[in-house]
C-alpha cells in the first residue's frame, strides 16, 4: 500500500471515528410535541414504525373529525397484516401517569379504547401478539438496536481499520516513508476510535436497563 493510501485512510479513518461517536441523535417535536428522532422510520400512514425484524407496528394519532386516537397497522416486511390476526397493549407513560390502552380490531387497522388526550407528549411501549409470538415493541427498544449497531460497527470495521492503518504507518515510519507526526495522527485515531467504543458500550448498557426497566412493567 503506498503512502499516499495510507495517507487518505488516516484522514478517513479520522472523519469516520468522529462522525460515528461524536455526534447524537437531534431531536425534534412534531405539531403536537411528540419526541422523535429525524431520522425515525415512518410508515405508510405517516406514523412511527416500530420494528422486530421483518415485523412491524405503524404508530399513528388519527384525528380527522374524531377526538385523537391511536390506530396500529401490523406489517410482514411491506405486507399489511390483518388486524384480526394481532393482539395489542400500550403502555403510555408520561410525567405525572401511566395509561393503559387496549386495541381492537376495526376496518383495515387496531383501534384504541381512549382518546388521547393532550399534551401528546409521552414515551409508547407496546406489547403486540402475532402468530403465537409477543414482541415488545418501544422507543427503548430502538435506542437498544442503534447502540447494539454502533458497538458493532466500531468492532468490526472501524477499529480493525484503525489498527491496520497505525500497524502500516508504524512500520512505513520505520522505513522511513512516513514522518512521526503521522505516526502521531494514526494512534491518536486509534486511540479515539477505542474511547469511542468503550462509549458506545456504555450507551448500549444504558439502553439495556432502560429496556428491562420498562420490560418489567408488563404483568
Amino acid at each position: 500500500m503506498s503512502a499516499k493510501t495510507l495517507r487518505a485512510l488516516l484522514a478517513l479513518m479520522l472523519v469516520m471515528t468522529v462522525a460515528c461517536g461524536g455526534k447524537k441523535e437531534e431531536e425534534h417535536a412534531d405539531e403536537h410535541g411528540h419526541g422523535a428522532a429525524e431520522s425515525e422510520a415512518k410508515g405508510p400512514h405517516g406514523g412511527r414504525m416500530l420494528r422486530d425484524g421483518d415485523f412491524g407496528i405503524e404508530v399513528t394519532i388519527f384525528e380527522q373529525g374524531v377526538p385523537p386516537e391511536f390506530r396500529l397497522y401490523a406489517f410482514d416486511g411491506d405486507k399489511p397484516i390483518a388486524p384480526s390476526q394481532v393482539r395489542a397493549r400500550m403502555q403510555l407513560v408520561r410525567l405525572d401517569r401511566t395509561e393503559q390502552i387496549a386495541f381492537a380490531p376495526k376496518n383495515d387497522y387496531l383501534l384504541g379504547n381512549v382518546e388521547v388526550v393532550e399534551p401528546h407528549s409521552f414515551t409508547v411501549k407496546l406489547r403486540v401478539t402475532h402468530d403465537g409470538k409477543s414482541r415488545d415493541l418501544g422507543e427503548a427498544q430502538l435506542r437498544r438496536a442503534a447502540a447494539q449497531q454502533n458497538v458493532e460497527r466500531f468492532r468490526t470495521e472501524i477499529i480493525p481499520a484503525a489498527e491496520s492503518v497505525h500497524e502500516a504507518i508504524t512500520e512505513g515510519y520505520r522505513l522511513g516513508k512516513f514522518g512521526y507526526l503521522e505516526v502521531l495522527d494514526a494512534r491518536r485515531t486509534l486511540a479515539q476510535a477505542r474511547l469511542q467504543l468503550v462509549a458506545a458500550q456504555r450507551e448500549l448498557e444504558l439502553a439495556r436497563v432502560d429496556v428491562e426497566r420498562l420490560t418489567g412493567g408488563w404483568q
